[in-house]
Formats: structure tokens, sequence, C-alpha cells
């Protein structure tokens, strides 16, 4: 429990590097690509591009649900996530040019998520709108367990992943599950 603790503090430090906190963008923890390697850089690059859209749907859901929330307690921890996710799709993209590939601008599949939460939000309230974030979450969890098991997926993308965006997608989920119980909400 403790290196996944210190795995998550270094990822965050890519979420203080946001637009909305001020700082350069220069900030990079993880070598991608050091090594070389037979196994097929364009399926490698295809799930890296899935994770991406992933990442770009969860900056999106949680943009449009801190609308609802903008003036509850729970706003600053859903920035926060916010942030992480758009330092994710930042890490990601590096990582797919690094590759040879060129990273999908769109948020796929996964984006017409985003507007359906926002139309639960508006429908049936804050209870809804956080309950789509958690299932946002779950399923990007499975997609990070999906890629860690799939061995076309280059050692260093596992790396990656394994130190720093799967544990943020688990503190996340615990982190929705606290503000749901309204142990942060108040």
């Amino acid at each position: 429990m403790r290196s996944a603790r210190r795995s998550i503090a270094t990822c965050k430090a890519l979420a203080i590097d946001s637009p909305e906190s001020g700082l350069a963008r220069d900030l990079h923890f993880y070598p991608i690509m050091t090594t070389s390697t037979l196994i097929d850089k364009d399926r490698c690059i295809g799930v890296c591009n899935n994770l991406l859209q992933g990442e770009r749907s969860a900056v999106e859901t949680y943009t449009l649900v801190l609308k609802k929330f903008s003036a509850n307690g729970a706003a600053p921890e859903l920035t926060r996530l916010r942030n992480e996710h758009a330092a994710a799709v930042r890490q990601l993209e590096d990582n797919v040019r690094q590759m040879g590939g060129v990273p999908d601008s769109g948020s796929g599949l996964w984006g017409k998520f985003a507007k359906s939460v926002e139309r639960a939000a508006q429908l049936f309230g804050a209870e809804s709108a956080m309950a789509a974030l958690q299932l946002g979450e779950a399923h990007g969890r499975v997609q990070y367990q999906q890629a860690l098991e799939d061995e076309s997926v280059l050692p260093e993308c596992k790396e990656m992943i394994s130190t720093c965006l799967f544990p943020q997608t688990k503190e996340h989920i615990a982190t929705l599950e606290r503000l749901q119980h309204g142990e942060m909400a108040r």
C-alpha cells in the first residue's frame, strides 16, 4: 500500500502541472519507449489511444458535473480529480507520440457518456451525477486492467499504467465513494 501511495503522489505532481494551476507543462516522470522491442507498436498505440479517449471523456464529464457541484463542498475534490485526468491525457498523448503514433483528439463513445452524465445531473440531481462518475471510473479501472494484461502493450506503457494511471483510478473510486456518502461534501 505504501508504494502505491508514493506512486500516486508522483502522479499527482503531473496533475499540479495543469492549465488551471498556471505552472509550466514540462513535468515528465516516466521514460516512455526507452527500450527497443518486437511487440507490435501499432497495437500498443491503439490501446493507449483507447485509454486516452477514456481520459478525455473523464475530463469532459468532471467539467460538466462541476457545474452542478460548483457551490458544494465536493467541488475541490472533483476539481482535483478532473485535473488528474487532464494530466493523464497529457501523459498518454506524450506516450503515443513517443511510439510514433498520433494521439486521438476526441473522447470517442465515452464523450457521449459525458453528455449523459450532464443530463442525469440536471434531471435527477447530484447523487445521479456522482453515481455516473463512479461508473466512469470503474470502466477506466477495467480498461487499465485489460491494458496491463494485454501482451501487445509495451513494458514501458505497462509501467506507466501500473505505477501511475491504474492506482490513480483506484484512488478516484475511493474518493467518489467517500463523497457520495457525504464524508467530504459537508
